[in-house]
């Protein structure tokens, strides 16, 4: 005897029966997102930077000459004898200390000298004697006294050059044609031994460094190769060449970079020291 089957029965039946065709349509399908080994094959390879288009790696724009400028001396600034932007010539003053000390050893060094010369010329005559036509004449001390004399001018002129070059000391003057940069201290303030007080360049020439030139690729750069120089603060490009290499590596973010420097061929009126550029080494 055939039972009738309940509503309830019948439906649950019909979801069982509609779920395994979907379950085995979905594992005959395989995944959307499958690719062939074929298409895997011959998928594109995008090529290194070194491989193709040269390359590439970031650097800034430098001073062919500048220099970090600091003082023997310690003491408080007196005179700042120049502004930031001053273009100077070599030997010129830019900075000095207060030195009334210094200042006072000098002048007392001229002194010494002054009086050791005058005492020398009178050795040389001192004798006041009557010659045979009944005048009076005047001969040079013993020659003992005059070496003597003359040895205390001599002493007398070190020490005043002594005393006038830790003058100079005091003093921070160009050691070149350059423009001022910085200057670390003003009129009043303490100035360490050693510590940075003034920044000069020479901002008439520029040069490129990089910044992070891998070690695996500085083996493909020599000395004189062409390169390409981006500036992006002025969205221009120059033409270049390689002018040094370092022979030491340097830490860069965990990476061991080289530096190397680039000349330009022709100088912008924008380029600025610090700007950012990018340097594109021709492939060979």
């Amino acid at each position: 005897m055939i039972r009738p089957l309940s509503a309830g029965s019948c439906t649950a039946r019909i979801l069982l029966a509609a779920a395994s065709v979907l379950v085995l349509g979905a594992c005959r399908a395989g995944p959307a997102s499958a690719t062939s080994p074929l298409e895997t094959m011959n998928a594109p390879v995008l090529p290194r930077q070194s491989q193709e288009s040269g390359i590439s790696v970031d650097a800034v724009v430098v001073p062919v000459r500048h220099s970090e400028l600091s003082l023997p001396l310690a003491g408080n600034v007196g005179t700042t004898h120049v502004e930031v932007g001053t273009t100077v010539e070599a030997g010129q003053a830019i900075l000095s200390l207060r030195t009334p000390e210094l200042e006072s050893a000098v002048a007392a060094a001229e002194a010494t000298l002054r009086a050791a010369r005058v005492d020398a010329e009178l050795q040389r005559y001192s004798n006041r004697v009557l010659n045979a036509a009944g005048k009076f004449i005047y001969q040079s001390g013993p020659p003992e006294l005059r070496r003597v004399t003359e040895a205390r001018v001599a002493q007398a002129e070190a020490e005043l050059a002594i005393a006038e070059g830790r003058l100079a000391q005091a003093t921070i003057a160009a050691p070149y044609p350059a423009t001022v940069v910085t200057i670390w201290a003003s009129p009043g303030e303490w100035l360490s031994v050693s510590s940075p007080a003034v920044t000069v360049a020479d901002l008439t020439a520029f040069r490129i460094e990089t910044t992070d030139l891998s070690e695996l690729d500085i083996s493909a750069i020599q000395i004189g190769a062409p390169v390409s120089i981006y500036v992006q603060a002025l969205s221009e490009t120059f033409a270049g060449h390689v002018v040094s290499i370092s022979p030491l590596a340097e830490r860069n973010g965990g990476e061991t970079v080289f530096r190397v420097t680039v000349a330009p061929e022709a100088i912008s009126a924008g380029l600025r020291w610090g700007m950012s550029a990018t340097i594109t080494f021709p492939s060979q």
